[in-house]
């Protein structure tokens, strides 16, 4: 009988070992998959702040650029034909005309 509790233990010795080694290379696995997550995080969170600083810049441009198109009046007739006569200082009021000479010139442009 003793032999048997010996071989039992030794047994149950071997699993216990096999058994940490397996948890050991786990934890190993987890470890460096939270080092990959946390990387891909901050370099998310790099590129989100590169984002919000060229949208903020955009922004400022396309103000700019849509006081500058502001300063024109241009004749619709002239757009159809692919001619655009701007005349400085002029704005048009009509908004929805605005936007119809910015949808012809995007037309024009591609």
């Amino acid at each position: 009988e003793m032999a048997n509790a010996i071989s039992s233990i030794n047994e149950m010795s071997q699993s216990i070992s096999a058994a940490t080694e397996e948890q050991s290379s786990n934890a190993k696995q987890t470890s460096k998959a939270i080092e990959s997550v946390n990387e891909i995080t901050q370099q998310a969170a790099s590129a989100a702040e590169e984002m919000a600083s060229s949208t903020e810049e955009l922004s400022g441009m396309a103000q700019q650029l849509q006081s500058l198109v502001g300063q024109f009046k241009i004749d619709e007739a002239d757009i159809e034909k692919g001619e655009t006569k701007a005349l400085p200082g002029q704005r048009i009021k009509d908004k929805a005309r605005v936007k119809a000479t910015e949808i012809k010139l995007k037309e024009n442009a591609a």
